[in-house]
């Protein structure tokens, strides 16, 4: 079904008032001058077979977007038909807690580079850690932030993010070095 807008232009200049809105009357004078078509998209019904499929998935564990995904509709719709079939929408979950992480009280934030958390102690990253003591003997061979980033970039050392590194990323760990929030001592983090 193919509808349109009609445009209207008003032939006369009407003085506007302080608000913007023309003085004259509103209907008067208004002539046609353009067409443009438009159409209303047509609401598909969902068939049985994904109503199914939506209701399955949902009750199995999977999540309101998962499920949208899946079916090719938007999350409202497959809300809509989940209320329509009895089922209750789960809330936002939280954060998974097991026993271990409860455990083990570490915080949430990352540490620093070169360290990670195991089994609930601060360890050394073996990925990461010789890359640290590579930027440490630059650092203290009196290599600028600049130089180090381009040294790393052109061994193809990746980042944390395992992206190039910049600058600023750089910087961050060598104020570590300079703050003495991270020491090495003989090649080992203290």
């Amino acid at each position: 079904m193919i509808s349109g807008i009609i445009v209207y232009w008003n032939t006369r200049k009407w003085p506007l008032r302080e608000s913007g809105v023309p003085s004259g009357p509103i209907s008067e004078l208004l002539y046609p001058i353009d067409f443009r078509p438009y159409s209303f998209r047509r609401r598909t019904r969902i068939s049985s077979k994904d109503v199914k499929t939506i209701v399955e998935m949902y009750q199995n564990g999977c999540s309101l977007t998962d499920v949208a995904k899946l079916v090719r509709r938007s999350k409202d719709r497959v809300r809509n038909e989940l209320l329509r079939n009895g089922i209750e929408p789960r809330g936002r979950m939280t954060r998974a807690r097991d026993s271990h992480s409860l455990k083990s009280a570490k915080p949430s934030a990352r540490l620093h580079y070169g360290f990670c958390y195991f089994e609930g102690h601060i360890v050394k990253d073996p990925r990461e850690y010789p890359t640290l003591k590579l930027i440490h003997h630059h650092w203290v061979n009196g290599k600028t932030v600049q130089g180090i980033r381009v040294e790393l970039n052109r061994a193809k050392i990746p980042s944390r993010s395992c992206k190039r590194w910049s600058w600023a990323a750089v910087k961050s760990v060598v104020d570590r070095f300079k703050d003495k929030t991270v020491v090495l001592q003989k090649g080992e983090g203290v």
